[in-house]
């Protein structure tokens, strides 16, 4: 599926993503993976909650949001093929590239 997030929405994930404290940005990742993350932030929360109706229709059966996180990719990022969690039966990946992101929610 293409543009599930509007340009001005966008631009909002770019000023919040510019404004995060070191401190919010979770570093386990980043050798394994090169990725910062930031696991259930509340603008994200909502943006999966507006998601929800959506994943019940493709999926065609009820679903419930269960967690979502933000990965701040930089140059050595990889981002290989994956399960989710056993008890995650659905996943939602939302990419939004550009120069200097990758993130998935």
């Amino acid at each position: 599926m293409k543009n599930l997030i509007d340009v001005s929405t966008l631009q909002e994930i770019k000023e919040l993503i510019k404004e995060f404290l070191s401190s919010e940005l979770e570093k386990q990742e980043l050798f394994k993976f090169g990725r910062l993350v930031v696991h259930d932030h509340s603008y994200f929360n909502r943006m999966q909650i507006s998601f929800t109706e959506l994943v019940c229709e493709i999926a065609q059966e009820p679903v419930e949001p269960y967690y979502n996180f933000l990965s701040l990719y930089n140059n050595l990022g990889v981002c290989g093929i994956y399960l989710d969690f056993a008890y995650s039966k659905w996943t939602l990946d939302v990419s939004l590239t550009n120069q200097r992101f990758g993130l998935f929610i």
